[in-house]
């Protein structure tokens, strides 16, 4: 055999093994072929996250204003219920100050009435004393009314 028979012999013989090899490389090619695809796919898939990433951040900037006005507004609600407070402060002082006032008012109706109680009694005493000295008066009256009688009786006789 000489060198070209042999060569041709080699050619042949890689050219069999090399089918081999070239259908592996084939399948890989498509084994790759489908593994591009699916990156493709999540590739498609990671930019609709991402589309999906910046709506949310978007969403949450609006939060996050929306939470920065809710802080500024508590914020004023608690200086409001500071200022409520101390005009509460205030105002307890002024309550507890007219609780005194009432009660000294309460004290002073209570001794007002017991003097208009014992003036009532003192003017029923008076009424009775009254009511006796007429009737002693009216004695009186009737004494003097029987002495001038006699008197004029007396006048007639002289």
């Amino acid at each position: 055999m000489d060198n070209n028979e042999l060569l041709q012999a080699m050619r042949i013989i890689m050219k069999e093994e090399l089918k081999d090899v070239n259908g592996r490389i084939d399948k890989i090619d498509g084994r790759i072929d489908k593994i591009d695809g699916r990156i493709d796919k999540i590739d498609d898939r990671m930019n609709k996250m991402d589309g999906c990433i910046v709506k949310i951040d978007g969403r949450m900037d609006k939060i996050d204003g929306r939470m920065d006005k809710m802080d500024g507004k508590i914020d004023n609600m608690c200086a409001e219920m500071k200022d409520m407070k101390s005009e509460m402060s205030v105002m307890n002082g002024r309550i507890d100050e007219q609780k005194i006032i009432l009660r000294a008012l309460e004290h002073s109706a209570e001794v007002n009435k017991a003097t208009h109680d014992a003036m009532q009694n003192d003017i029923t005493h008076i009424q009775g004393d009254t009511e006796h000295i007429k009737g002693k008066i009216s004695t009186v009256e009737a004494v003097t009314a029987d002495n001038w009688k006699d008197i004029v009786q007396l006048k007639m006789a002289k």
